[in-house]
């Protein structure tokens, strides 16, 4: 006999507490959350603080069916917010879900839509612990997550921007090497030059992602990627890369005075290249 779930084919066949239960179905909670779905609110553990966010994706403002596959949809949904937690130094713990659904929605657009859900959710270690749901003439998407310090400070804006620079300068850095090892090969020349094009491409491909993903949408590095990228580009991201770490313990021997930080690059911009690196690596007082 077929079953009511599989006959209907839109949310509106099937109804609202059919589709929780498909929704729901087959979900594993950690031992930290003791009530999930189902009851009138969840109940679970956290470690330290609690840092709590919020996102929302409106059809027609932050996405199109037309697009997105329900399952991108989906993984973006609970990735913009994991990134939020990560950024301040937490961890996710419980995450839920509010849908605003129209009655003529395919069934099978909700499935693929939670199978992006869970599997983003299983990547970031977090919990669907509830929700709610409502008709709605386009669809409507807020989730929130909450996660835990630890006994950790969370961190603050400056400290998430610090780590973006990191990956940003540490996916170049990969690319780099990949080149260097593409003009160390026996390749022809013709096929070096797809073969470094082709890294150039995987290289924006992979900035895409994280940026839309652990960065939370975050696009301050998006004019860099979107002008042509050569090899002087990436040199000189590499340059910078190797001389940011003493330039940012410089400002911490200054204790963070900016001025007196400023005189103190003066006076090593006045020195010779050479003798300015020795410096800048040596140095050991802001004075």
């Amino acid at each position: 006999m077929t079953s009511r779930s599989t006959q209907a084919e839109t949310i509106g066949d099937l109804g609202e507490f059919p589709l929780i239960s498909l929704i729901t179905r087959n979900l594993t909670l950690p031992p930290a959350v003791s009530v999930g779905p189902g009851d009138d609110c969840a109940a679970y553990l956290i470690n330290g603080s609690a840092l709590t966010t919020t996102d929302m994706l409106i059809e027609g403002v932050h996405f199109r069916r037309s697009w997105s596959s329900p399952a991108d949809i989906g993984h973006k949904s609970v990735a913009v917010n994991l990134a939020d937690v990560e950024a301040m130094g937490g961890t996710p713990v419980a995450m839920v879900i509010s849908l605003g659904l129209p009655a003529d929605l395919p069934v099978t657009w909700v499935k693929e839509f939670m199978t992006g859900v869970r599997e983003e959710a299983e990547l970031g270690g977090v919990a669907l612990v509830g929700g709610d749901m409502t008709g709605a003439r386009d669809i409507s998407i807020s989730v929130t997550v909450i996660g835990e310090t630890a006994g950790r400070e969370a961190q603050r804006r400056y400290e998430a921007g610090r780590k973006r620079e990191a990956e940003f300068l540490a996916l170049v850095a990969e690319t780099r090497d990949d080149l260097q090892a593409v003009y160390a090969g026996s390749g022809s020349d013709g096929e070096k030059r797809a073969a470094k094009a082709a890294a150039i491409e995987d290289l924006r491909r992979r900035y895409r992602r994280m940026r839309d993903g652990r960065w939370g949408g975050y696009r301050g590095y998006d004019g860099w990627f979107d002008s042509p990228i050569n090899n002087a580009k990436l040199a000189a991201v590499g340059f910078y890369n190797d001389l940011a770490p003493d330039f940012v313990r410089l400002l911490e021997l200054c204790a963070g005075d900016y001025p007196a930080f400023y005189a103190a690059v003066e006076r090593l911009g006045a020195l010779d290249r050479h003798r300015r690196h020795e410096a800048l690596k040596a140095v050991n007082s802001c004075r």
